[in-house]
């Protein structure tokens, strides 16, 4: 009896951790995918649920998938204990290189006890980018040519004339070699020439331009630095080179204000200039003062060239409260071996056309529930004006409406829909071929 009464204690408290073990608490573990480094604007991060994850204890793979498939896993209800977890994130391949090969990495370690947990992994990019830019010095002197940027892996990514793409690239040295030709159809290589270390989640741009006409050297921008890359002798005949200069000496801009506006008019120095080709596409901008304090010139093609002169450096809204653009455009040549000097003053004009809604007091007065006045154009685009019923009286804010007209033969059709006196009320009147720089007042009166 004394040997079953020493067993027994042991036997219940065996029992009584192993009660413990079936129980087994168990806990939810959430994974999100956050952007670890600073926003890129030549690299968006791709969406969470995009990104291929792999969760690990020490050295042993436990579940690979999609981030989006992470609630429905197994472990995200029944997650091992373990001290020694790890969520990695990937997008893309870090063994690829060339356009749109952007390769964004992140890892968390972290535990878990049997408790709820979130764990974020903070995911970068992990590649850099590289670009190739020529001026139009550059390409007036080599109208054929072709570049190629030799990565840190050994790739061999071609970087074709009027390419504008990013290459990305494992971080490390940036290489690139390349072959041109002259308007006198002679060619030249440029031998393998490195331009220093980039580090990851980093862009950078090389520049070629010209310089030494004669002994004709590649003048190449790595970022801010320069070199220079010497092509041998090449005989330059100036009438085939095509090339010709812009000056901005005697430029001068202004801007007449037409109307009353609640947005300031731009002072001169904020103008944006473009320099556009015969099609009207864009080479070269910069704003009013730094063209200003060009030094010699610009080097440009010869050719029929545009110069627009515009009050935003944004797009223009096709409609808006308030939001005038003045701007003008002007034609000019440019002849080889000479200087085209632009000494007009040019008076930037409103590029929009206006609308004005006004309200007679005793018309706002009969208004007895919300309202709305409908600005619309026959190529489209409308605008609608609230009129709130205060429980007096309708109220509406004072503002100029612009509208960005894109066709000709435009009309404007103004619709007053509401309610006037306790009852439904529309009016409607239609204005004929509206121009840009013009305002169009409209007003509305009760009938005596």
């Amino acid at each position: 009896m004394r040997i079953l009464k020493s067993i027994l204690p042991a036997a219940l408290t065996v029992l009584a951790v192993s009660c413990l073990k079936v129980a087994n608490p168990k806990g939810a573990v959430q994974m999100t995918v956050l952007n670890g480094g600073p926003d890129l604007e030549f690299a968006q991060m791709p969406p969470a649920g995009d990104f291929d994850i792999t969760l690990s204890d020490l050295s042993q793979t436990l579940w690979t998938g999609k981030s989006s498939a992470w609630g429905a896993c197994p472990y995200a209800q029944d997650m091992p204990v373990s001290d020694n977890l790890k969520f990695e994130a990937s997008f893309g391949d870090a063994e690829e290189e060339g356009f749109g090969k952007a390769y964004w990495y992140g890892a968390q370690p972290f535990s878990f006890v049997w408790e709820d947990v979130t764990v974020g992994v903070p995911v970068q990019l992990m590649n850099c980018c590289v670009k190739i830019e020529c001026t139009e010095l550059f390409k007036s002197y080599f109208p054929e040519y072709e570049f190629m940027i030799v990565t840190p892996l050994g790739n061999e990514v071609a970087y074709a004339r009027g390419e504008t793409g990013l290459v990305f690239q494992t971080p490390g040295k940036v290489r690139v070699k390349g072959s041109m030709s002259t308007y006198d159809g002679e060619s030249r290589e440029m031998a393998l020439t490195d331009f220093g270390e980039v580090a990851p989640a980093s862009c950078h741009t090389v520049t070629m331009d010209v310089s030494e006409i004669g002994g004709l050297h590649v003048e190449v921008v790595f970022d801010s630095e320069m070199d220079l890359v010497d092509l041998g002798e090449i005989a330059i005949d100036p009438s085939t080179t095509r090339v010709g200069t812009l000056s901005f000496g005697g430029l001068s801009v202004g801007c007449e204000q037409e109307f009353p506006t609640k947005a300031p008019v731009p002072v001169g120095g904020d103008y944006r200039v473009t320099i556009l080709d015969s099609r009207r596409e864009p080479l070269m901008k910069m704003s009013y003062s730094e063209a200003r304090a060009v030094e010699g010139g610009i080097a440009l093609p010869v050719g029929n060239y545009f110069l627009s002169v515009c009050s935003s450096d944004r797009e223009i809204l096709p409609v808006g409260l308030d939001c005038p653009v003045y701007g003008v455009e002007v034609p000019f040549k440019i002849a080889a071996g000479k200087m085209t000097e632009l000494k007009e003053d040019l008076v930037c004009r409103l590029l929009q056309f206006v609308v004005s809604v006004e309200f007679q007091d005793e018309f706002l007065a009969a208004v007895t529930a919300d309202s709305k006045v409908d600005l619309s154009l026959s190529s489209g685009r409308n605008f609608s004006i609230p009129v709130i019923f205060d429980g007096n009286a309708g109220t509406v804010e004072e503002h100029l409406v612009y509208f960005l007209l894109t066709e000709e033969n435009t009309d404007l059709t103004v619709v007053f829909d509401g309610y006037i006196s306790g009852r439904h009320f529309v009016a409607e009147k239609t204005y004929g071929n509206v121009t840009a720089a013009s305002l169009r007042k409209v007003k509305f009166t009760l009938a005596e």
